[in-house]
């Protein structure tokens, strides 16, 4: 990947988190808290695959993102193990009411 490239898909990322964050905030204010999990967890991929690709990893698939976070930024010391570990029962729940609620 070039530097331009890098670049353009680094502020890709940014600001299609973005565009999750701020809904996040809206739903969360209207009290519609599973949705706002759920856009903010998408918020919280798209800013952690831009972290990942200025530093040319460039993560597949949502696991992909969550080890090479710990590899390249955890176990370095670069970014705190609770930042950087996504509390997945919030997500299993939120999957589960999914899977009930269909």
């Amino acid at each position: 990947m070039t530097d331009e490239n890098q670049r353009k898909n680094v502020a890709a990322e940014v600001a299609r988190a973005e565009e999750s964050r701020r809904p996040a905030v809206v739903l969360l204010a209207a009290g519609l808290t599973a949705d706002s999990i759920s856009r903010a967890y998408y918020a919280a991929f798209h800013y952690a695959r831009a972290v990942l690709l200025s530093e040319s990893a460039e993560p597949r698939m949502h696991g992909g993102v969550d080890r090479l976070l710990q590899r390249d930024f955890v176990r370095t010391g670069r970014f705190d193990a609770d930042i950087a570990k996504p509390d997945r029962s919030v997500f299993r729940w939120d999957w589960n009411f999914l899977q009930r609620s269909s």
